[in-house]
């Protein structure tokens, strides 16, 4: 579903966008399709590198593949499906480790508890040393 939500996006910026693309978006377009012109003898190796690489915009990308004349609709769907699998994956895997809890002692256990208890006092350690040291500088006033 990845590669056809994210081609549908690549078709209606094609279709619909251009003007934001080149207008509103123009810094992030040039510097996208600079980075594109380097990389065309591997395009799809790189479009795909682009998907599955942590942090990437994949809605920038999406919006903005369409409007480089390099890059062919067939590369973009491919390099959706292809590089979403690893993040489809993690997904898939979080939810699976989710539907294993079955109460909150599976997830905070009596040594967490105790650990958010002590972190909670260390932060109540400096307005005490501070209340502390009011009250003695009081006294010798």
């Amino acid at each position: 579903m990845n590669s056809f939500g994210g081609f549908t996006c690549y078709m209606v910026s094609k279709l619909f966008l251009s003007e934001i693309v080149h207008g509103k978006l123009k810094d992030q377009f040039q510097g996208i399709s600079s980075k594109v012109n380097e990389h065309s003898d591997n395009l799809f190796f790189y479009l795909t590198f682009l998907r599955i690489f942590p942090g990437s915009p994949n809605w920038l990308m999406n919006i903005s593949f369409a409007h480089i004349e390099a890059i062919k609709p067939y590369q973009v769907f491919f390099s959706i499906f292809i590089g979403l699998m690893p993040w489809n994956f993690f997904t898939c895997q979080g939810g699976q480790i989710l539907s294993e809890i079955k109460s909150k002692s599976d997830v905070i256990k009596p040594e967490t508890y105790m650990q958010l208890i002590g972190f909670a006092v260390v932060c109540l350690i400096p307005p005490l040393i501070k209340k502390f040291f009011i009250k003695e500088k009081a006294k010798v006033e």
